[in-house]
């Protein structure tokens, strides 16, 4: 028989905590989704939920963010002829989006900068944009 108390408290150990996982801070995540649109926003955000284990969450994110990009096409192809309504919907939905992930990605990483965790630098994002973003004007100059 051992004389292992279970109501001990642990013993401690050689080993480091385990690392917490770097996340996106909130304005890196409004400033994608500003600069490149609701799927980068959303993308971010979702990389963030994803890398705390949220996974229903970062799914969810990625349907916001596909949603958006498809509801703005729709804008795009069947209100063409009123460039006020098209610039309006595609700025003011945007910048919307944006903002409200900055308020609900900045109670994630208030927690886990609470919890010890770090940020992570905003330098992948915004090149994953910027090529998202060449992607896109590539493509519509191949097909237009």
């Amino acid at each position: 028989m051992t004389d292992h108390d279970p109501y001990a408290p642990p013993a401690e150990s050689d080993e480091p905590p385990p690392a917490l996982e770097r996340l996106y801070a909130p304005w890196v995540v409004m400033l994608c989704g500003i600069l490149f649109g609701p799927l980068v926003g959303c993308g971010v955000a979702a990389t963030n939920y994803a890398r705390m284990g949220e996974r229903t969450k970062a799914q969810q994110m990625w349907a916001v963010g596909i949603g958006c990009c498809l509801v703005l096409a729709a804008i795009v192809v069947f209100l063409s002829d009123s460039p006020t309504l098209l610039r309006g919907a595609g700025i003011g939905g945007t910048a919307g989006l944006a903002s409200s992930l900055r308020l609900d990605q900045k109670r994630l990483v208030e927690a886990h900068v609470a919890a010890g965790g770090e940020l992570d630098s905003p330098v992948v994002p915004l090149v994953a944009g910027v090529a998202f973003v060449a992607a896109v004007v590539g493509a519509i100059f191949v097909v237009g």
